[in-house]
């Protein structure tokens, strides 16, 4: 299938404990956006206070798949480490996991406005751009978008 935009999320595990300031934990969800080039096209990370890992990469995917809506994209392929996720959120999928559940619908629910899209799943070590933003984004407290085009 050919793909107008490649979509890479990525939820941040939060440290053990409160931060040095007492300030309470919260995890990054991040995105990183490509063209069908592999050229950066935006990124994206937000806050969250799941600590869930395999919700937290539910709900990025969530948010990836609302940008992506929001820049107007059409046919996308989001890519995910967490392999029991892209299992899980397949269109046909029949996987059922308690926890994700809502994050499912309500990601099934935003994908059915593209024309196209799939879910993949990506080798962590190949994801490193996305954990590395998310990392950036949590040491310096930083939420956003950031348009690259």
């Amino acid at each position: 299938m050919h793909c107008g935009r490649r979509v890479e999320a990525k939820k941040q595990e939060s440290p053990r404990g409160p931060s040095e300031t007492g300030s309470p934990n919260f995890s990054v969800l991040a995105g990183v956006f490509r063209n069908d080039f592999g050229a950066v096209c935006a990124i994206n990370t937000s806050q969250s206070t799941v600590t869930d890992p395999k919700l937290g990469e539910a709900l990025a995917l969530c948010m990836a798949a609302e940008v992506a809506i929001s820049l107007g994209y059409i046919r996308v392929i989001f890519q995910c480490d967490n392999f029991s996720v892209v299992r899980c959120f397949k269109a046909r999928s029949t996987e059922q996991h308690h926890k994700l559940e809502a994050a499912r619908t309500r990601f099934l629910h935003r994908c059915s406005i593209f024309t196209e899209w799939d879910i993949t799943f990506i080798a962590r070590q190949c994801n490193f751009m996305v954990h590395n933003v998310a990392k950036w984004a949590k040491t310096t407290n930083t939420s956003g978008f950031l348009d690259t085009e």
